[in-house]
């Protein structure tokens, strides 16, 4: 649950604060169930948090907010404050160590989740020194450090179709510090129904595999 998410490793600090703006506007509509504030045109969502910074970039998206009054503007609030945020229209994701990149996507604030369609997760291997991109038809981010994939392509290229890639059915990724606490964090995949490709065509399997 997410209560048990130590904040070092939540999404969204507990204690941390969203600011939201648009090009072409903002506005709010009251609900008995909840408020949302609409944004349209050049959408940027900044949360701030002791840990981290994450910024979204999207065409247009919603805010879902608690019922009532505001407690903050409409220029921003607290984690406490937003049950949820959707995006749409190019959407852009990062917090400096990753990016990704959907068309949709939707965050579940209150139980620090999130779900991206048709998603890119791409993130810089300092041991390899090379980028790695996954490519997935649903990528489900469960913390600032996990995100997992339904059928899913890993690649250190950013074509959509690279000359060699990994092919899975499912795939969990995991940055997890080192025991000493020496170096960058290791990337630990977890892979189910694994193949490799050549372009789109599979030519060897195996059921699958763990390790960084």
């Amino acid at each position: 649950p997410a209560a048990a998410t130590p904040d070092s490793e939540r999404i969204f600090s507990s204690s941390g604060v969203f600011f939201f703006s648009a090009g072409d506007s903002v506005s709010l509509e009251r609900g008995e169930d909840a408020n949302a504030v609409t944004l349209l045109g050049g959408v940027v969502i900044q949360h701030e948090g002791p840990e981290r910074v994450v910024e979204m970039v999207a065409e247009r998206g919603v805010v879902f907010l608690d019922p009532g009054p505001l407690e903050s503007s409409l220029s921003g609030a607290t984690v406490s404050e937003v049950r949820g945020i959707y995006l749409e229209g190019g959407v852009r994701v990062s917090d400096g160590s990753y990016t990704l990149r959907s068309p949709r996507v939707y965050y579940d604030t209150r139980a620090d989740r999130a779900v991206l369609i048709d998603a890119v997760f791409r993130t810089y291997d300092e041991r390899l020194r090379m980028p790695l991109y996954m490519r997935a038809e649903v990528v489900r981010q469960e913390a600032a450090n996990r995100f997992s994939a339904e059928r899913a392509t890993y690649a250190n290229s950013a074509f959509a179709e690279p000359h060699l890639s990994i092919g899975t059915t499912r795939m969990t990724i995991e940055d997890r510090p080192e025991a000493d606490g020496a170096g960058g964090p290791r990337r630990i995949v977890e892979a189910k129904g694994v193949s490799l490709r050549a372009g789109g065509v599979p030519f060897f399997w195996w059921p699958w595999y763990k390790g960084d």
